[in-house]
């Protein structure tokens, strides 16, 4: 969707001409049409000549081609076999080939991290799928670990029921995957795991949280967990990271970001009048969405291409998992502060240090307030909310069956007052902007560099005490889905095409909204200055939710 002037906005009850406002919304159903018979993924049925690419967005994707062409050509020149390349002939450090791979791009941030245990906690922090850590539900009272372990994560003796009734114990539980098979790529046989990860809060460490454990196998018992002070722990880490490349990749980005706001666009289009506030509101967050998942369904979604080829599930079983995971969402999902609350992660709980929360908050609080002032310039009362026809045809269609399919998003929600369309909106921008910015443009730096995560093992895990650094690298992607990974991941990162608070040039006509984008805007750039503070404190920065790195909508 291309943003230009938007018309003068008048809700339904104040249309000149409801008839022809009707009819133009009919004409928009029939362009805007879903397409559910891929696996029952949510698609168009056809783009919309207005829906496509721009110039300048066409200029960008061949711009980023080309970068990532060229770093290819020039990794493969540098790169030396493994066990040559010093002044000995042998390779000192063994994942050498591997930092290798990014001689024009910037390095990702855990090639010079990835080792250390805190940057494994932190990731669960501040990654990209870091809305999977929730308050420890009975874990730790199933399991027993060497007091020394505890010890040396805490720098005192402790017991995991003490440390449970503390409530300082969370985990990270890949349950999802739990009977998921690998599948193939190119002939090789890709490895999936379904571990659970233990992790105890202590604000003496960096980031203030560190792993205990790591179950690897549901049902293998002792043997199955794995500890900081086992010599095959890094092993373990690497499942873990393999199963949260997965989440992100299988359900998070695609399903929890584009499928769920795929609905929203589509039902906008076909339900609400281009004059309604609501669309013109809602217009600049759905820029290039439509064309993105229009084309990732063939280049993303299909046999052979991107995630069938780097994720570690064969197709079949990750678009199952898409598609009944987008099902279950409800609406409170789509906001934080209940999310986090849910997860028992909330600013109340043990967590001091929570990038993702904490950041996200201040723009949730931004972007609450700007919609809710939009709002209350065209909404003067609940029955006005009642009132609004089209308003009501848009809720509905999310989730039915001839629309969005999305049976629990309103099954216990209403939007028949002026606070229920506040909460609405400001969800539906939230994860058209903030959300997928941290979900999407952290994935670079967390898994471009595959020794320190993958999108799928190329082996299984070896018996107990195997040592790490030796077994590791068998487990890696062979260096052509290496580039694949970087490139697929670097790709979505560089197509930014705008900026969260920026508007297209006399989008909103109606003078009364300036204000309102005036004080966003100034906002927004009071959280950078504030962010950036928080930065300079924490053990790497995060930049994610900085208001100048998040996209105004869904760009790749």
């Amino acid at each position: 969707m291309q943003i230009g002037p938007s018309p003068q906005p008048t809700l339904p009850s104040a249309s000149a001409d409801p008839s022809a406002r009707a009819a133009r919304i009919a004409q928009r159903r029939d362009e805007y049409r879903y397409d559910f018979s891929y696996h029952g993924v949510c698609a168009i049925a056809s783009l919309p000549l207005r829906e496509e690419f721009s110039p300048a967005y066409i200029a960008k994707g061949a711009e980023v081609s080309t970068r990532l062409g060229s770093n290819r050509a020039a990794a493969v020149v540098e790169k030396a076999p493994l066990g040559v390349g010093s002044a000995l002939g042998v390779e000192s450090d063994p994942y050498a080939r591997w930092k290798r791979m990014f001689p024009l791009l910037d390095e990702p941030a855990s090639v010079s991290r990835w080792t250390h245990d805190w940057h494994f906690a932190w990731q669960r922090l501040a990654g990209s799928a870091p809305i999977l850590l929730a308050r420890d539900q009975g874990f730790a009272s199933s399991i027993a670990i060497d007091p020394a372990v505890i010890r040396a994560a805490l720098g005192r003796d402790a017991t995991l029921a003490s440390l449970a009734a503390e409530q300082r114990l969370f985990t990270a539980d890949y349950a999802l995957f739990d009977g998921v098979p690998g599948g193939e790529t190119d002939g090789a046989r890709k490895y999936l795991f379904a571990p659970k990860v233990l992790f105890v809060a202590n604000a003496n460490v960096a980031g203030g949280l560190a792993p205990l454990a790591i179950q690897c196998d549901r049902r293998g018992g002792a043997s199955s967990l794995y500890t900081p002070a086992d010599n095959d722990w890094g092993l373990a880490k690497f499942a873990a990271q393999v199963a949260e490349a997965n989440y992100q990749g299988v359900l998070v980005h695609m399903g929890y970001c584009h499928e769920v706001i795929q609905r929203f666009v589509l039902a906008m289009h076909r339900q609400l009048s281009e004059e309604h506030p609501l669309a013109v509101l809602l217009a600049p967050h759905c820029e290039f969405t439509l064309a993105v998942n229009y084309v990732a369904r063939t280049s993303v979604l299909a046999p052979d291409k991107t995630q069938d080829r780097l994720l570690a599930p064969a197709l079949e079983s990750q678009l199952a998992l898409l598609v009944e995971g987008v099902r279950a969402l409800d609406i409170d999902s789509l906001d934080p502060r209940i999310e986090f609350a849910r997860r028992g992660v909330d600013a109340s709980s043990a967590l001091r240090e929570y990038p993702f929360r904490d950041d996200g908050l201040l723009v949730w609080d931004a972007i609450e307030r700007f919609v809710r002032g939009y709002v209350t310039t065209y909404y003067t009362s609940d029955d006005a909310v009642r009132a609004d026809g089209e308003l009501a045809a848009f809720v509905r269609e999310v989730g039915a069956d001839d629309g969005g399919r999305l049976p629990n998003m309103f099954a216990r929600f209403e939007v028949k007052t002026i606070d229920a369309l506040v909460a609405l909106f400001a969800r539906i921008v939230f994860r058209a902007t903030a959300f997928h910015a941290a979900i999407n443009n952290e994935n670079y730096d967390q898994i471009a560099f595959a020794p320190a995560a993958s999108t799928a093992s190329f082996a299984g895990l070896p018996p107990r005490k195997t040592e790490s650094a030796s077994f590791l690298r068998s487990m890696l992607p062979p260096d052509d889905l290496c580039f694949e990974a970087i490139s697929a991941t670097w790709q979505v990162l560089a197509l930014a095409m705008n900026r969260l608070g920026e508007y297209p040039s006399k989008h909103f006509v109606d003078p009364r909204v300036e204000p309102l984008v005036d004080a966003f805007r100034t906002e927004l750039a009071a959280i950078e200055a504030k962010v950036s503070e928080r930065n300079s404190a924490r053990p790497m920065p995060y930049v994610r939710l900085l208001p100048s790195r998040i996209n105004a909508s869904i760009t790749a």
